[in-house]
């Protein structure tokens, strides 16, 4: 008997993958980025040097009119129509939805990082200053053993608010009080983040992450480089950003990005999500993180012979 060969093609759907990297954008100018925030996927803001200040709308970020001339260091917004930013010299700026301008400010320090939580309460940290917004009105807040030059804010209530500063502090307001706390090993203290009250971060100018998980019970050697931002969008996605262009990722240990798209200090990063984000930093460079589809659906043929 003989035997012949039947050649069957089996059709195999190849799976789609998305990969996710960092994007340079065109930039808006050439100043300083000092801070960004997103408030939702639509809805950003991003600020920096000689008064620059931008709005994402979901597609583009579009630069907004300031009368003045200022170093604009953060920026916090609750919706469309309420933004706040902060300058040096105690300048503090509001927008209303139409137009930014001045308001009265009780200080002449330089002011470094704001949160809004909603048209009633709000913070910023400075030098040597904390104000508090309440009443329509920003006023200094007193207590001892708070007298630091505060660099960084974050909070997600008005009873859950972190702040971070020189000398390694960092302090919890927990709607009645600060509670202070001194990280090691000590080093002025940029930027912290917090996931969920068991999950927390603060990036530190000695190239140091300091991880919080009910208490600030280590830190990992990242770097070289200041570490001037960090944000995360889960407690095993995150990221930091550096001097001299230098982006670490977090999963389970912090790892170097790459490739390296600039050489400019990045002074702020905001992720809403592990797949969405910006960086901004030194001459206006601004980066996206962003999604692209790496492999297309397609049908591959796999042949397959057969005796019979």
């Amino acid at each position: 008997m003989k035997k012949g060969i039947i050649v069957l093609m089996l059709l195999a759907a190849v799976p789609v993958f998305a990969a996710t990297f960092w994007q340079l954008l065109p930039q808006l100018n050439t100043n300083e980025i000092f801070d960004i925030e997103m408030r939702s996927d639509t809805y950003g803001w991003l600020c920096g040097n000689n008064s620059t200040i931008a709005k994402y709308d979901g597609a583009n970020w579009m630069l907004t009119t300031c009368t003045g001339f200022y170093h604009v260091n953060g920026i916090s917004a609750t919706d469309d129509g309420n933004a706040w930013a902060v300058c040096d010299g105690g300048v503090i700026l509001h927008y209303n939805g139409t137009s930014w301008s001045t308001v009265l400010s009780p200080t002449i320090q330089n002011l470094n990082d704001i949160w809004m939580f909603d048209y009633n309460n709000g913070w910023i940290v400075g030098n040597n200053v904390i104000l508090r917004y309440n009443n329509g009105l920003w006023a200094v807040y007193s207590q001892a053993g708070m007298n630091y030059n505060w660099r960084g804010i974050w909070g997600n209530a008005a009873n859950y608010v972190w702040i971070c500063g020189t000398s390694g502090r960092a302090a919890r307001w927990n709607g009645t009080t600060f509670t202070g706390y001194t990280l090691s090993p000590v080093a002025q203290l940029n930027s912290i983040w917090f996931i969920n009250p068991n999950a927390g971060w603060a990036c530190g100018e000695n190239g140091r992450m300091y991880r919080w998980n009910g208490s600030w019970y280590t830190s990992y050697a990242v770097t070289a480089n200041p570490i001037y931002s960090c944000s995360f969008s889960a407690t095993n996605n995150g990221w930091c950003t550096c001097d001299n262009g230098y982006i670490y990722h977090w999963t389970t240990s912090w790892q170097p990005n790459s490739p390296q798209l600039t050489t400019q200090p990045l002074n702020a990063v905001y992720m809403r999500s592990a797949s969405f984000g910006f960086i901004g930093g030194g001459q206006g460079v601004l980066m996206q993180y962003v999604s692209d589809i790496a492999v297309e659906p397609a049908s591959v043929g796999q042949v397959r012979a057969m005796f019979h």
